[in-house]
């Protein structure tokens, strides 16, 4: 348990963040956090449930003279987004995050630090832990897998959501309650590499583009923030018009709900030509810091030579592989008229990998609309299938149609305002929230989402602001007294 996080306060929350912390819980690996929390609980008095998928449902009596109130189900998800430097060593299956302190935030040492939705999961454990909390009949749900398509989510049953209000707690944004969320879909699009001797006479390089702030594609997808993959793809493109240039390897991304931030080819050219590619790149990476700004300071553009590959891509499978790869939509596609400023649709080009002669491109597509999140992914799957790439999808989950006329989240407004002197900004995210499908399960739910200040989530510059987390603390306790 790290000695700083045991200073702050709430002093009950930050401790079990802290004991959060120093357990690996990767997506599709929660059990050892799931175990530690049922034990918690259970050492408490309380009933703790685990279905066949993982997720659990811990039920807390109410407080003397509340029995009769509304039935409330909190909501967080146990798994984090392992995202780290590549230059950085890290196991997210066997170390604990090292947190540090940092002014009013809390930060990871180059790792996420799953705040995202590790604060939730903490203020739930530590009310089921405080007995003198006041509040009506609680059930705490811990869901499982949701950054990899909501996955534990779409697996509970309908007893596991029997209430009346359902308060998600994965929310970033102090001061906002969220009404409504984004569906999704997750495609992937697979390739059969198809390989020749290289040619004689070449040097090889590696090209890395790096420094990028990454982030969530969806939250972050309308900040004006590079895609290292996108960026990519445009220097090789230009190389082999203008160099010769032979690819060896790509890949890059990690995470299809994470915006790349580092990507990587092995090429080849003429030994002759080295030098003025290496003058056109360092002109592309001027170009793209000018063109990026503030929003990617410290873009760059690293050239390093390697050993010479055996084989490189045949010329016709490069052309393919680096056209779909540049005519792949990214970013914001259309913009909400309901909801002005808010982001409607979107996709993100996430990852690329190399395994064993497969390259395998994933891409995520976003959308408050349904049909336009079809159509998208449709658009995108017919790019890479004239490519000759074999074109699938999964995570597809629903959004979250926002209902303004909400009894919770009429009480929200008003114990904000009393607490903060103002009322909150009610919005819809461009992010997948379980909300979607949890409504889909159990309709009648009447639900909101708030949390704290989290940011750059989904990247190794996610931190948790120390201030807010005693706020939406305050704000959490105040609303469950007034339900």
């Amino acid at each position: 348990m790290s000695d700083e996080l045991k200073k702050l306060s709430p002093g009950s929350l930050w401790n079990i963040f802290s004991d959060i912390c120093s357990l690996p819980h990767p997506s599709g690996h929660e059990a050892a956090l799931r175990d530690f929390l049922k034990k918690r609980a259970e050492d408490a008095g309380l009933k703790a449930v685990v279905d066949k998928a993982g997720n659990m449902l811990v039920e807390k009596p109410a407080s003397h003279g509340m029995e009769k109130h509304k039935a409330v189900i909190l909501q967080s998800h146990l798994d984090m987004v392992p995202q780290k430097n590549s230059d950085t060593k890290f196991d997210f299956l066997k170390d604990p995050v090292k947190t540090h302190i940092d002014g009013d935030v809390v930060k990871a040492e180059h790792t996420t630090l799953g705040a995202d939705n590790g604060i939730g999961v903490a203020a739930m454990t530590a009310l089921l832990l405080d007995k003198d909390i006041q509040h009506g009949p609680l059930k705490m749900l811990f869901t499982v897998e949701e950054e990899t398509g909501l996955i534990g989510a779409g697996k509970l049953s309908p007893g596991f959501l029997d209430g009346d209000i359902l308060i998600n707690l994965d929310s970033e944004e102090e001061h906002r309650v969220f009404i409504g969320c984004a569906g999704g879909v997750r495609s992937n699009h697979e390739f059969t590499a198809e390989y020749e001797v290289a040619p004689p006479r070449n040097t090889a390089l590696n090209i890395r583009v790096s420094g990028l702030k990454g982030g969530h594609s969806g939250c972050d997808i309308n900040s004006g923030r590079a895609n290292a993959l996108k960026l990519l793809a445009e220097i090789l493109t230009a190389a082999e018009e203008r160099f010769g240039l032979r690819l060896a390897d790509i890949h890059g991304g990690s995470q299809d709900n994470a915006i790349p931030r580092e990507a990587f080819a092995t090429v080849l050219m003429p030994f002759s030509r080295t030098d003025e590619f290496a003058d056109f790149a360092a002109g592309f990476e001027v170009e793209k810091v000018q063109l990026f700004g503030r929003a990617e300071p410290n873009l760059h553009i690293q050239l390093i030579c390697v050993k010479v590959p055996d084989r490189v891509f045949k010329e016709d499978f490069q052309a393919r592989l680096l056209k779909s790869l540049n005519d792949c939509p990214n970013g914001v596609v259309a913009m909400s008229e309901a909801f002005p400023g808010i982001v409607e649709t979107s996709t993100n080009l996430a990852a690329v990998k190399n395994e064993q002669g497969r390259i395998i491109v994933r891409t995520s597509q976003r959308s408050s609309n349904e049909d336009s999140k079809k159509q998208l992914a449709g658009r995108i799957g017919d790019i890479f299938a004239s490519a000759s790439a074999v074109c699938t999808s999964d995570c597809d989950y629903p959004g979250w149609e926002p209902k303004r006329n909400s009894s919770i989240l009429k009480i929200f407004t008003e114990v904000h305002k009393a607490v903060s002197g103002n009322e909150p900004e009610v919005v819809i995210i461009h992010a997948g929230l379980e909300c979607g499908i949890i409504h889909s399960i159990n309709p009648a739910l009447d639900m909101i989402s708030f949390g704290p200040e989290i940011r750059n989530a989904h990247s190794p510059d996610e931190c948790v602001s120390i201030s807010s987390v005693a706020r939406f603390w305050n704000l959490l306790l105040k609303l469950l007294s007034a339900v």
